[in-house]
């Protein structure tokens, strides 16, 4: 069954979690936590998500974040995420959204 679609209310926040595919590290050295923090600033600051905190684990990330328009939580989860897989493992199959 597919998964529901996010329900997505601008201005009001959100918890967000995205894992590694079954459960698989996500970072393999502290130079992998920077390169995703910068293309989460890079992706939050283009596509209008404001983000007030977040927390990186080996295998899964959380994050407590505003978005300004209706598609502001999918665009930067896309580019964030596609970005940090195709430049440490080379698949964009490393996450999976909660």
């Amino acid at each position: 069954m597919a998964r529901l679609p996010r329900y997505v209310i601008p201005g009001q926040p959100q918890h967000l979690i995205q894992r590694g595919n079954n459960r698989q590290p996500i970072f393999a050295a502290e130079a992998d936590y920077q390169f995703f923090r910068d293309a989460l600033v890079e992706a939050s600051r283009k596509h209008g998500l404001a983000i007030h905190a977040y927390v990186w684990m080996t295998n899964h990330i959380h994050l407590l974040a505003t978005p300004e328009f209706d598609d502001s939580i999918s665009k930067v989860s896309s580019r964030w995420g596609g970005n940090t897989c195709r430049s440490t493992i080379g698949s964009d199959t490393i996450f999976v959204p909660y």
